[in-house]
């Protein structure tokens, strides 16, 4: 079929980036603004966040499919942060459980 496309439907976040995504929101812990993550992210894992690969329209689309990993906080203003959430079987720091209100 001639001029026809195939969206991409997106995959589930593997394993590793669901990883690395929590080491650099666990990092912050006031939050990491959306546009500072992508960055904070490669200079962690010297790759970039792979929102493409895994055929998500955008990085944000991609944090939200991860919401065992990562709250998004939307201000009036329309600038979102981004926050880590901890896994029962991970140590936390004290300032990290408070943040998450456990």
């Amino acid at each position: 079929m001639a001029g026809t496309t195939s969206a991409t439907v997106p995959t589930s976040p593997p394993s590793p980036v669901k990883k690395f995504t929590r080491a650099v929101l666990l990092s912050s812990p006031k939050g990491v603004m959306l546009r500072s993550f992508c960055m904070e992210y490669t200079k962690l894992v010297n790759s970039p966040f792979p929102w493409r690969e895994l055929g998500y329209s955008c990085p944000l689309d991609l944090l939200r499919a991860m919401d065992d990993v990562v709250r998004v906080e939307m201000a009036r203003n329309g600038s979102v942060t981004l926050f880590g959430i901890g896994s029962e079987s991970m140590f936390m720091p004290s300032w990290v459980k408070k943040a998450q209100g456990t």
